[in-house]
């Protein structure tokens, strides 16, 4: 088990794949692939439910993203960071909102895609600088708790070497003999 290859996890947040990937200072490369990565259609708008549950992690995502093209670093974004951050968040939710309507589009599109930003904004109204200091404070302390977990697993396994399946069911209080299950094809 090499616990140093990956010292992340996905937070329970939307846009949990970035805090899986973000350091303080950038994205970390976490695995080497070949081929081509190709997202699904997303859309944006799809509800106002989704738009509501979606902005707090779009918020805390966007915001350290822009912070780190800044040269900065994630310790940086304080109260004072996110209160202009989230200004600019709200203003721009607004300058769509209102662009919508000369959109080339059906009323229905319209209707979908105003609604959905007006609840992205009304959310956004209610997340406070303070609330995204407090989570990044969190999600850096539960890094650092994740980070001596693995550290002592992997010096555990160095020293008595990886366990057997039976070792493993045992040390999870599971009698391997009778919880084992064999499918024959």
């Amino acid at each position: 088990m090499n616990t140093a290859s990956c010292d992340s996890f996905f937070p329970d947040v939307y846009n949990e794949d970035w805090f899986f990937l973000l350091d303080d200072t950038h994205l970390r490369p976490v695995a080497k692939t070949r081929g081509v990565a190709r997202q699904r259609p997303f859309d944006p708008f799809a509800s106002e439910s989704r738009a509501r549950s979606e902005e707090f992690g779009d918020c805390l995502a966007e915001g350290l993203f822009y912070l780190l093209d800044q040269g900065k670093r994630v310790q940086e974004a304080n109260v004072a960071y996110w209160r202009a951050f989230l200004e600019d968040r709200r203003r721009f939710i607004s300058a769509i909102l209102r662009r919508v309507d000369d959109a080339d589009l059906a009323y229905t599109e319209r209707f979908r895609m105003k609604s959905a930003l007006r609840a992205a904004r009304d959310r956004c109204a209610l997340i406070t600088p303070e609330l995204c200091v407090q989570y990044l404070t969190a999600w850096r302390a539960d890094r650092a708790r994740w980070r001596y977990h693995l550290d002592r697993q992997s010096a555990m396994l160095r020293r008595i070497g990886p366990p057997d399946i039976d070792s493993a069911l045992s040390v999870l209080g599971v009698d391997g003999r009778q919880s084992r299950v064999f499918v024959s094809t």
